[in-house]
């Protein structure tokens, strides 16, 4: 069950590695034939200047993205909450990533929901730890890029292999570097901040890096009015 939860996280990895890349050599191919029949004003223009922060992307939104920082495991609240404010925390913490989004990404349901499944500890006495916060927060963003049932594969092999601490800022970590990556540098080949590179390790480094070109595309979508239905 968890080699195939791994295979199957792997999988989608390399689809969006593939995708964005496929992506990234269309538009390429575009600007170079714009350059080339139109030179710009004072030489040549650096197509990804133009490509990721003026053409696709407004610079605000580019560098709203850039200058994001995950909340670390010690920055989240010591105390316990009760479920309103957890909600209100989280909402706070995935807000540049999902504005202009017309449903919640975490209700009360949801919440519920996840106990049920085992994703997280039920609270005490209606109150959530800073556990149960991480691994929302968590939830929130790789449910974008996996199904619920992967999800439950993935923090299983999580919890078996590293301190929940340690796992939740290395995802931080490895998604502040996937969104510079994607949303300027398109450089994808920073070496990962684990101290000792696994399975486990590269598994987490992948998701963050799919999350990140999905957020990439949804931004896209919103800012290119021919791809709203009619």
């Amino acid at each position: 069950m968890i080699l195939k939860a791994i295979i199957s996280v792997l999988i989608k990895y390399v689809k969006c590695r593939r995708e964005s890349l496929d992506s990234l050599e269309k538009q390429t191919t575009i600007e170079a034939e714009e350059n080339r029949a139109v030179p710009a004003p004072g030489g040549a223009r650096e197509i990804s200047e133009v490509f990721f922060l003026s053409d696709l992307m407004e610079k605000e939104l580019a560098e709203e993205m850039l200058a994001y920082r995950c909340p670390r495991y010690e920055q989240l609240p010591d105390i316990p909450l009760y479920r309103d404010q957890v909600l209100d925390a989280l909402e706070r913490y995935t807000a540049p990533f999902f504005s202009g989004r017309d449903e919640p990404v975490l209700t009360a349901a949801m919440i519920n929901n996840y106990v049920k499944l085992h994703l997280i500890e039920p609270p005490v006495k209606k109150r959530y730890e800073r556990e149960q916060l991480a691994l929302l927060y968590c939830i929130c963003l790789l449910k974008q890029v996996m199904s619920i049932s992967e999800l439950h594969s993935l923090l299983l092999i999580q919890s078996r292999s590293y301190p929940l601490a340690q796992a939740y800022d290395y995802f931080c970590a490895e998604l502040e570097k996937a969104l510079q990556a994607t949303f300027a540098t398109r450089d994808f080949s920073a070496p990962s901040s684990a101290r000792r590179v696994t399975p486990e390790s590269e598994l987490v480094r992948g998701l963050a890096l799919c999350f990140a070109n999905k957020i990439f595309t949804l931004k896209f979508l919103q800012l290119r009015p021919d791809s709203r239905p009619d």
